[in-house]
């Protein structure tokens, strides 16, 4: 119950800031960030002995501040969006015009250094080991790169999209040709695995639904519940203490209610997001409200797998990326914003 102190107080001082103010909390996202990134270094430079602050069964890769690969790689990725974001919202509004000739693009510097963050990220990400984000990333990389590039012709997009996708080829090559390529093998050899465990308890965790629904047990009791329908065969030194499926492990715990008030928060982002498509506002205003949907679904297709959301730093960026959505193309309040900053 206390961890809903960090998305309340969020909440209600988001109510108070502007829509600039709260882009620029993004910032603050991604200095973060950087800082789990420098630890994630020192952790990597001990050879994956020294440097974690938790005790963790990840020892030995890059994971932050983090004590989960995932939840790091996430934070990654989240950091990618949130920096599209502010790019996009502190960018001077460009209006679509006639084109002679061939269509040519100018890259400035802040999309240059958004590109050499992307390869940053994909290479820690891959480092990670971590099979979700990794593939989350991959099927970002397309609408990111339409995101980050403000273009009123396809031929420009596509460029930023070819652009996106020769760092992530960068960095790929640049392992092989270092023989530092068993980063990506391992990670390879994750995904060839067919033995999970959380394909084994999933049933179980179905079957505590079953038994308590649709009232669930509430919420913090997941580990009680799913003790009681645990099969004996898969008890042993180690226990389950999620779900690894947030919407297998709110039915546990809340029932109907809770899968309830998921429904409703999908439902409330795909509406948002289409009231972005024709809202009149600037460009500018509408696809940083766009970038913070995108955050938002890519989290909760993680949680299909995991449990991010119940992290607080990961609660805490989540519940930002909300009331930017919630704020995106209700005023002009970011055009004003952004033609004051250029």
């Amino acid at each position: 119950g206390l961890q809903l102190v960090v998305p309340a107080g969020i909440i209600l001082a988001g109510a108070r800031l502007t829509q600039a103010e709260r882009v620029w909390l993004l910032g603050l996202v991604i200095i973060l960030t950087g800082v789990n990134l420098l630890a994630a270094g020192l952790q990597l430079s001990s050879g994956g002995t020294s440097f974690y602050p938790y005790a963790t069964s990840h020892k030995g890769l890059p994971l932050g501040m983090f004590a989960n690969r995932n939840h790091f790689a996430l934070l990654i990725l989240l950091a990618l969006v949130a920096a599209v974001a502010i790019l996009n919202f502190y960018r001077a509004e460009q209006r679509p015009a006639p084109v002679k000739g061939k269509a040519k693009m100018m890259l400035d510097s802040r999309l240059i250094l958004l590109a050499t963050g992307g390869v940053v990220a994909a290479a820690v990400i891959m480092a990670t080991g971590s099979r979700t984000v990794s593939v989350l990333f991959v099927l970002s990389i397309l609408p990111l790169a339409l995101l980050a590039v403000h273009a009123s012709k396809w031929s420009k997009a596509l460029f930023g999209v070819a652009l996106a996708g020769l760092g992530v080829g960068t960095v790929l090559y640049a392992m092989i040709a270092s023989g530092r390529f068993e980063v990506a093998n391992r990670l390879m050899e994750r995904f060839a695995l067919q033995h999970d465990e959380r394909f084994e308890f999933w049933p179980d965790a179905l079957n505590a639904i079953k038994a308590n629904f649709p009232v669930g047990t509430g919420m913090g009791t997941f580990d009680t519940a799913f003790r009681m329908v645990e099969r004996l065969d898969h008890v042993g030194q180690r226990y389950v203490n999620n779900a690894h499926n947030d919407y297998l492990e709110v039915a546990i715990e809340a029932g109907l209610p809770g899968l309830a008030i998921f429904a409703a928060f999908l439902i409330w982002l795909a509406v948002r997001s289409i009231a972005l498509a024709r809202s009149k506002e600037s460009l500018n205003a509408i696809r940083t409200g766009w970038c913070a949907a995108f955050a938002l679904l890519l989290v909760s297709l993680h949680s299909l797998s995991d449990y991010p959301v119940r992290r607080l730093a990961i609660m805490a960026v989540c519940t930002l990326f909300v009331s930017i959505l919630a704020a995106a193309g209700r005023g002009n309040e970011a055009a004003k914003a952004s033609g004051a900053t250029n």
